[in-house]
């Protein structure tokens, strides 16, 4: 359901304003590691004077707030690894605004060519359960260079359905602001080929992130 997914990530999106993200991190040498964003602790002044964080702000008016600092998050697809400092999750179909994502999950970073990225790690569970395991549960994972669609210097996707995008099962365990996938296979966006590239994924769900 492509339409539900653009609003998990749309939600996610929003998440990572309210926190106040900062620019991006520089890419790690020729090993495409990339970093995020750090969470911008600007200091404001507000309303009554007083001065406050952004990042304490974000605390302050979510109250379902998760998780302590701005997240991380490691995603290796083959010998490439990318390492993000912006990590933020939404549990529950009222904190993804959707009926079909029981969980969503992003990051924004840098590749080492430049390019900017955004890492997505969802579950969808249409049975309105809010399951995040079991029959009918779909995990996807994706990197995608976001700054241009029609040259992308990187776009990988893990799919656990088995229709068409399928690229073999996989789980995303959840466990409190803990995020994993042990095992998954990975295609490229790159090319026609189907291909099925191992990879791994651990996060931790950073402050701002929803339940």
């Amino acid at each position: 359901n492509v339409r539900a997914r653009l609003l998990g990530v749309v939600v996610l999106v929003l998440a990572i304003a309210l926190v106040g993200c900062g620019g991006d991190g520089e890419a790690n040498g020729s090993t495409s590691v990339t970093t995020g964003a750090e969470v911008d602790t600007t200091v404001q002044e507000d309303d009554s004077g007083d001065t406050t964080s952004t990042t304490e702000a974000a605390t302050t008016t979510e109250a379902v707030a998760s998780g302590a600092g701005p997240g991380e998050a490691t995603l290796t697809v083959g010998d490439e690894t990318w390492t993000f400092d912006n990590y933020l999750c939404a549990f529950g179909y009222d904190a993804t605004q959707s009926q079909t994502y029981s969980f969503s999950s992003t990051s924004f970073g840098q590749h080492s060519t430049g390019a900017r990225v955004q890492m997505l790690v969802d579950i969808a569970d249409e049975s309105g359960g809010g399951r995040y395991q079991g029959d009918g549960v779909e995990a996807i994972i994706t990197i995608n260079d976001i700054s241009d669609f029609e040259n992308q210097a990187v776009s990988w996707e893990a799919n656990s359905s088995d229709g068409v995008f399928g690229t073999g099962p996989f789980d995303v365990v959840v466990d409190g602001d803990s995020v994993a996938v042990a095992s998954a296979n990975f295609d490229s966006g790159l090319t026609d080929e189907r291909e099925a590239v191992p990879g791994t994924f651990q996060g931790t769900c950073g402050q701002g992130s929803r339940r």
